[in-house]
């Protein structure tokens, strides 16, 4: 065999091959930097504010229809015997508890508003059942305390 003269190939940036292999080699070494992102937390009660205004802009039920019918079936097969329900009946008697529920608790809202507080305490609730119980003649004692 016939020994040839090998020709090192010439560098585009002024560099030897040698060099190149020596940095590219130095960089597959050296650390690699993780970089961190920033998670982009929202502020506190942006979340709740968010569900706020998504269930005010909604004209749906907010409790589900079937766990609603199962509680008002039990409840009248513990006080009477075999009534049939119609469809548009429970979902009138869930629209109705639904409205007095939001007026209780808006209520709740407020009476904590008042006595300078954001969260909502059982009196609150209790004294906002007493407000509304000339209408609807519930007692304010059958929360249990707890």
């Amino acid at each position: 065999m016939a020994r040839t003269k090998q020709t090192a190939p010439k560098a585009t940036n002024a560099k030897s091959p040698r060099m190149q292999l020596a940095a590219k080699s130095a960089l597959a070494s050296a650390p690699k930097t993780v970089s961190i992102k920033k998670s982009r937390t929202a502020p506190k009660g942006a979340l709740a504010l968010k569900e706020i205004a998504f269930y005010q802009s909604t004209t749906s039920l907010l409790m589900s229809k079937a766990a609603f019918e199962r509680l008002v079936r039990e409840i009248a097969n513990n006080n009477h015997v075999a009534i049939r329900w119609n469809k548009k009946a429970i979902e009138a008697l869930q629209v109705a508890a639904e409205q007095y529920l939001i007026e209780i608790l808006k209520t709740g809202n407020d009476i904590a508003i008042h006595s300078k507080r954001v969260t909502v305490h059982k009196e609150d609730i209790k004294l906002a059942i007493t407000i509304k119980s000339n209408l609807t003649q519930i007692d304010p004692n059958a929360i249990q305390n707890n």
